[in-house]
């Protein structure tokens, strides 16, 4: 747990690198961009860590993970405020 703590730290630092000195391009916002591939990671990390146990909120954090990622590379066309009834889907299931 802490070496991937401490990953996650590393990556965290090298995104507020890049973007503070505009390695990138002044326009480039790595950290604003890039902030869900920590809980992709996060999401992948538990994921393979518990053996594939009880997958449904490790895949939960993993596709919001994608869904916000994929959203701000601008290939994703739905907004957050149209996909709220999906919520209310997966929230029924967890409870059936």
């Amino acid at each position: 747990m802490p070496a991937v703590f401490g990953l996650l730290l590393v990556a965290l630092g090298v995104m507020f690198l890049l973007d503070s000195t505009h390695v990138l391009g002044g326009e480039t916002e790595v950290f604003g961009t890039f902030w869900p591939v920590l809980l992709i990671a996060w999401g992948a990390w538990r994921l393979l860590s518990m053996g594939f146990r009880s997958p449904f909120w490790t895949i939960a954090i993993l596709a919001v993970g994608v869904v916000f990622l994929l959203s701000n590379l601008d290939l994703w066309a739905w907004s957050i405020g149209q996909l709220w009834p999906i919520l209310v889907v997966v929230i029924g299931l967890v409870f059936y």
